[in-house]
């Protein structure tokens, strides 16, 4: 719980004074995706919770690589990198390469990037239609990226006998879980269009 209890204060202090769309403390959103991860089965010291809890800290915090590699070591630093948008690119292009990234990414890389997007589409901000469908989009392009790293069959379901990998099963509940929110999603978009 040290490690877990280190990158949660770490995140506090560097998201301190920001806040998300919808007026919540920004600090909110590191916490859901790591409870997430929690959730779908990851120990609390697992690198990828930890990762979790510190994902946008570069992007949007200005914290270096080499300081979070130096507090957390260099697996967490390597996710945490993997997760980062090169804010130099377009939108389009940041997604599709954060898209190209996350597919070739190791498990560890990828279940918390989808635990990220599931807690985005999921939280309480004002979308207007066309930046929800852009969103929606991305995330659907992401999880294919993944999807020959899930276990899933030709209809979409959870195939039980391939879990045998480590962090395999809790890779499994996250991308069933976020698939399941975005049809849900677009179906409700297809609705409110009629």
């Amino acid at each position: 719980m040290k490690k877990y209890m280190k990158a949660l204060q770490f995140a506090i202090e560097k998201h301190w004074d920001q806040k998300r769309t919808n007026g919540d403390p920004y600090i909110m959103h590191p916490i859901r995706v790591a409870e997430l991860l929690r959730e779908a089965g990851l120990e609390i010291e697992h690198l990828s919770v930890i990762a979790a809890l510190l994902h946008d800290v570069i992007e949007d915090c200005g914290v270096g690589y080499g300081q979070i590699r130096h507090e957390f070591g260099t697996e967490v630093a390597d996710i945490v990198a993997a997760l980062t948008d090169d804010n130099r690119l377009s939108r389009e292009d940041r997604w599709a390469d954060m898209t190209e990234r996350i597919g070739n990414a190791d498990w560890k890389v990828q279940i918390v990037k989808l635990a990220d997007r599931f807690d985005n589409i999921t939280d309480e901000v004002p979308w207007n239609d066309k930046r929800h469908r852009r969103y929606l989009e991305a995330t659907t392009k992401l999880l294919d990226a993944v999807s020959p790293h899930v276990p899933w069959d030709e209809v979409g379901e959870l195939l039980i006998d391939d879990l045998t990998t480590p962090g395999k099963p809790s890779l499994s509940i996250i991308a069933t879980k976020l698939r399941s929110e975005v049809d849900a999603q677009w179906q409700k978009m297809n609705k409110k269009r009629r």
